[in-house]
């Protein structure tokens, strides 16, 4: 049973219901393991080494597997035209286009540019950079095109004094990177690597995800939303232990509860 407070979903211009809850079935074959939402509302969900992506408008379906590297770590959406598939086993990054098919010259091998502990990749908006948190030196670095190091933080658990630093998520939006590191909460960075703010409300969050000026985040069952320009945090809905992510998007609220995709359309 899902609890939303109110009965409405809450966003910083006000109040919007929500519609009943519908599954998507994406034909994986198995139950899935982690989903992302692109900017266009394009669906993609992954198990094992599989992935596929559904298209919002035609609902057109496209597949990419490549058994040799194994399972998938994480996908990375934060460019719909470029998805960056990481593999952490391998140390590998795959840069994909927008039929999520591998191109000439899109496999990143870490290993090769001496980066062979990395932990999470995430796109940049800049210039087709890419975010990487390397967990051998507990540093934020940006990559060029040609993979040439241009921002690099250093050992952030000296800089920001935390412990045991861990971080499981990372993307970019509006400018700022953002860190899910369980133990400290979300850390976010300007695009040159700068510390801004850590939002310590959202430890021990499990995903998060940025729409405008706020900020979700779901821990421990229950999903929040934080606000930049308040700087409060409040308890949007409550769901059962058998939801392990929760993500928001413009109009939709996306659950992966027992490996199964589910979604709700956010009325206005």
């Amino acid at each position: 049973m899902i609890k939303v407070f109110g009965f409405f979903f809450i966003t910083l211009f006000g109040v919007a219901g929500c519609a009943a809850q519908e599954h998507l079935d994406l034909k994986l074959g198995k139950p899935i393991t982690g989903f992302a939402v692109d900017n266009f509302e394009n669906v993609y969900v992954y198990s094992g080494a599989d992935l596929v992506k559904q298209n919002r408008v035609n609902g057109e379906i496209h597949r990419f597997s490549d058994k040799l590297l194994g399972d998938i770590t994480a996908l990375d959406v934060t460019m719909a035209m470029r998805p960056i598939l990481f593999y952490q086993s391998q140390s590998v990054a795959l840069i994909l286009d927008n039929t999520i098919s591998e191109q000439p010259a899109s496999r990143i091998n870490l290993a090769d540019i001496g980066l062979d502990q990395v932990s999470l990749v995430c796109a940049s908006y800049l210039n087709n950079n890419i975010w990487m948190f390397d967990q051998a030196s507990l540093q934020l670095l940006r990559l060029g095109p040609q993979l040439n190091r241009i921002i690099g933080t250093g050992n952030l658990s000296e800089i920001l004094g935390l412990d045991d630093l861990q971080p499981i998520h990372m993307s970019e939006n509006q400018n700022k990177v953002f860190l899910l590191d369980p133990a400290n909460g979300i850390i976010v960075f300007d695009i040159f690597g700068s510390h801004v703010m850590t939002i310590a409300k959202a430890k021990n969050a499990a995903n998060f995800s940025c729409v405008g000026e706020n900020l979700y985040y779901y821990k421990e069952g229950q999903l929040f939303v934080y606000n930049f320009k308040t700087f409060a945090s409040r308890l949007v809905s409550e769901y059962p232990e058998s939801c392990s992510q929760v993500k928001v998007t413009k109009s939709t609220i996306w659950k992966l509860e027992s490996g199964r995709l589910n979604r709700q359309v956010i009325e206005k």
